[in-house]
């Protein structure tokens, strides 16, 4: 059964980098799932299940070409298996908290078969931007769907 991982909150760190998984994230997430980087400032969190076909997409791309190398490696060198404790804590690794910007206060948000944590700052900032334009986000979108068809 597919769990989706919706909603947004807000959490705090502690001083070993750990982060507390909310509740209405875990069944979807699950025991172990991976945290890697993410596409922007942000860290990804995937389901099992959803990281095996992230990463098969990954590895069909062709490894003599550079460009994909340095994709590949941006994802599979950053990854991580979590499982989390008995409190459902996690350890956000020091170097990936400095490459995302991300201190001690974080948003979790879910985005419907993964997760993101974001540092609150880039967050606040991101949703704003995505606020202010999502008619043209929108438009855009609906646009490369047609040229798709």
């Amino acid at each position: 059964m597919t769990y989706f991982l919706l909603g947004q909150s807000n959490h705090s760190l502690d001083a070993k980098g750990r982060l507390i998984v909310p509740i209405r994230l875990r069944q979807g997430l699950g025991a172990q799932f991976v945290m890697c980087n993410g596409y922007g400032d942000y860290v990804q969190l995937f389901p099992l299940e959803q990281w095996e076909k992230f990463s098969a997409q990954l590895n069909e791309l062709d490894p003599s070409d550079e460009e994909n190398r340095s994709y590949q490696n941006f994802f599979f060198a950053s990854a991580n298996i979590c499982e989390p404790d008995g409190q459902y804590r996690i350890v956000i690794p020091q170097q990936m908290r400095e490459d995302m910007g991300i201190d001690k206060e974080v948003v979790l948000i879910g985005n419907g078969t993964s997760a993101q944590l974001w540092a609150k700052e880039a967050w606040d900032a991101h949703y704003k931007n995505t606020c202010s334009n999502i008619g043209a986000i929108s438009k855009n979108i609906s646009l490369k769907k047609k040229a798709e068809s």
